[in-house]
């Protein structure tokens, strides 16, 4: 069995090294062979090499196979092909099959797709293994989406589970990872994975790594493991004890400020828009002796502009001309980069505020009351 399992491991390595690039193909032949093969082991080290397929097929065959809703259809030649149930069937549940390898119908010796009824099929063999390996596979899928955002929100949730099985894959794609805010989300998942490991050295790296990234998610994991600490002190050395108690007082501490600093720049601003409304009224009604709310509408293009420019450095915009839908597409920008919108939209308000022609009952044109 063990040289089975080498002999299938090295020739799906050599494969998919030498194959296309986007190795969607490679993948799908993967689990092809995987759901051919009888042995456990060498259909578990196959569905591992999974995790980096982007191909929506992949998915959704691991998953049917996981449901028991993969099954393999044998050719007229004796060969076996497995597939799914096309998602469109009639009343009676019978539907056409799609082939792993190419998403195509499989098709009879004239040409015509082959109608299968589900409850006539029998499934894929599975067991508890191999559906614990799809699983782990399928929540790895979206660690390689081509999104960073994707990316580094799967990374976070994923990280949180502290499970030890996805450490490796955590750590494979913090060397080909080339986004800041996903590789500082890989790095906080392994650390957070590994402060429960039995190795104290990993274990006291991993808090004081967490510590050193003052990781605001790591938090309420850290204050667990204090009480498993504080309940069993014989489990743990003290200088585990003593790296809790460090990285939970840096990382409030950290929370403090950043409250507090939050809190300053809300009021700040708060107090900045109620000040400008102030004046406005206060300035116009001293100079002409009449009420003017003409700064009010100064502001609404300012604050309008300010809407359409993060538009254009996000996803884009969408809005209606004259009764026609109109779309703009943006830069896709995306953390610190989308962040910078605000010194353009800064300059770009005072100048469409300040370039609007007056006009009766706007700027310039005082209305009494």
């Amino acid at each position: 069995m063990r040289i089975l399992l080498a002999l299938v491991t090295a020739v799906t390595l050599v494969a998919t090294t030498g194959r296309a690039a986007d190795g969607t193909n490679d993948y799908r032949s993967l689990l092809s062979q995987a759901v051919l093969l009888e042995d456990g082991p060498a259909q578990i080290e196959l569905i591992k090499q999974l995790v980096g397929a982007s191909d929506e097929l992949v998915a959704r065959g691991l998953a049917a196979w996981r449901m028991n809703e993969l099954y393999v259809h044998t050719a007229a030649d004796g060969a076996k092909i497995p597939f799914l149930l096309d998602a469109q069937q009639d009343s009676e549940g019978k539907g056409r099959g799609v082939r792993l390898t190419d998403s195509q119908f499989i098709k009879d010796d004239h040409g015509e797709p082959v109608i299968f009824l589900a409850s006539s099929l029998t499934p894929a063999d599975t067991n508890s293994k191999l559906r614990k390996a799809i699983k782990t596979t399928l929540d790895l899928f979206a660690i390689g989406n081509p999104m960073p955002n994707m990316r580094r929100d799967a990374v976070i949730k994923l990280g949180q589970e502290q499970n030890p099985e996805y450490l490796p894959y955590f750590q494979s794609r913090l060397k080909i990872e080339s986004d800041a805010q996903v590789i500082a989300a890989l790095t906080e998942a392994v650390a957070l994975t590994q402060i429960v490991d039995p190795d104290d050295k990993i274990r006291n790296a991993a808090i004081n790594s967490l510590a050193r990234m003052q990781s605001i998610n790591a938090l309420d994991f850290l204050k667990q493991l204090e009480k498993k600490v504080t309940i069993a002190p014989a489990k743990y050395s003290p200088q585990t004890a003593r790296a809790l108690r460090d990285a939970i007082v840096r990382i409030e501490t950290h929370i403090s400020w950043v409250h507090l600093f939050g809190t300053a720049f809300h009021g700040l601003s708060l107090a900045s828009v109620l000040l400008i409304a102030a004046l406005g009224l206060a300035i116009t009604f001293g100079l002409m002796g009449v009420i003017n709310m003409a700064h009010g509408e100064i502001m609404a293009v300012g604050a309008y502009t300010t809407y359409l420019v993060q538009g254009v450095f996000g996803s884009g915009l969408l809005f209606s001309l004259f009764g026609h839908p109109v779309s703009i597409k943006g830069f896709g920008l995306s953390g610190g980069r989308l962040d910078c919108y605000f010194l353009v939209a800064l300059a770009a308000s005072f100048f469409f505020s300040g370039s609007g022609r007056p006009g009766p009952g706007t700027w310039g044109y005082p209305v009494s009351l």
